[in-house]
């Protein structure tokens, strides 16, 4: 067995990265693992204050129960994506792979364990790309009774993902390369667009037709939902999350703050209080389901996430003028209206 280290970037989020840490300690893998903390340098004195608390908990706390565990203090701002970029090639140098998690993250006590084991199985599949620890709360249609896992096309979490060295950095210079702005002309005309599911379809057509999104050039959940939608391959996905996320109260970079609670979509679904495995001191084996419910699973993420009606009206606009003007001419005109809008023109 390969035990793959975990890396955390964080900066001054101190409440959520404590019990982040501490539900990580109570994992029943903890032995086993190196944990790589990230710690940017705080651009503010508005983020000192999260920041000298991380540090003091860094600096007080017991972390015997890991084989290993290391700080990286950033000695200037890096900002989130830099600094979590230059961690990730640092343990890429040391290992063939590695599990990726945020500080709003709460784990089961299963989740290393369940990571561990889902990436030695999968490593020589040449249609899984990862793995991940998250899963969405719905009611999966599957056809083993005793599976715990399945394979899906259509969404990609980085709420605890597990990842392969080569693989990875394959999917790294095809995105750096331009390909989600590229294959657009092809996947409009195969029908592979037809794949992607509701809610990254409208993520996809924005930068399709705008050029203009950071995530869809590097790896994040959004691309990563895209490419596996586009080129037939597949994530690991539990059935039951091993992962919770608690950054939806408007302190993170991607995850706001949920105005209304009603746990029907993704855009009101209360993420803090959603259930875990609790592993209940049983061994993880993981167990795969087939694909005979591909679809209706599809169908399932299909209405839970869902797309925010104003991002909806921007890229069916986008959609009309293309249609008059042409591609081309449609990205020149969000460029121009973009530079306007910020005062450049």
């Amino acid at each position: 067995m390969v035990y793959a280290p975990i890396y955390i970037p964080t900066l001054c989020r101190s409440g959520h990265f404590q019990k982040c840490i501490e539900s990580l300690k109570a994992n029943t893998w903890a032995k086993y693992t190196d944990v790589y903390i990230a710690l940017d340098y705080p651009p503010s004195e508005k983020y000192r204050d999260g920041y000298e608390k991380i540090c003091q908990y860094l600096n007080e706390s017991d972390f015997s129960c890991f084989r290993s565990f290391n700080i990286v203090k950033r000695e200037k701002n890096y900002g989130a994506g830099l600094n979590s970029r230059k961690m990730r090639e640092f343990i890429s140098e040391k290992y063939d792979r590695w599990i990726f998690a945020e500080d709003d993250i709460l784990f089961s006590p299963v989740f290393l364990e369940y990571m561990d084991k889902a990436l030695e199985k999968y490593e020589n599949d040449e249609s899984v790309i990862g793995v991940n620890g998250y899963s969405y709360p719905l009611s999966y249609k599957i056809n083993k009774k005793n599976a715990n896992v399945f394979k899906q096309k259509f969404t990609f979490s980085m709420w605890g993902a597990g990842f392969w060295r080569d693989k990875y950095n394959h999917i790294v210079e095809v995105l750096k390369n331009g390909y989600m702005y590229d294959c657009y002309p092809s996947v409009k005309k195969d029908g592979r667009l037809k794949n992607l599911i509701t809610g990254r379809y409208y993520d996809y057509m924005f930068h399709a037709l705008t050029n203009s999104s950071r995530y869809f050039k590097v790896v994040s959940d959004m691309s990563l939902g895209v490419y596996m939608a586009f080129n037939d391959l597949y994530v690991i996905t539990p059935v039951q999350s091993k992962t919770r996320n608690c950054g939806f109260d408007g302190t993170g970079v991607c995850c706001q703050s949920i105005a209304e609670i009603d746990n029907r979509t993704s855009l009101t679904y209360d993420y803090a209080l959603q259930p875990i495995d609790r592993g209940n001191g049983h061994e993880v084996i993981i167990v795969q389901d087939n694909e005979t419910f591909l679809p209706d699973n599809k169908k399932l993420f299909d209405d839970f996430l869902v797309t925010d009606v104003n991002e909806k009206r921007k890229v069916d606009m986008l959609i009309r003028v293309e249609r008059i003007l042409g591609r081309k001419n449609t990205v020149k005109l969000f460029s121009i209206l973009k530079e306007i809008k910020n005062g450049k023109k």
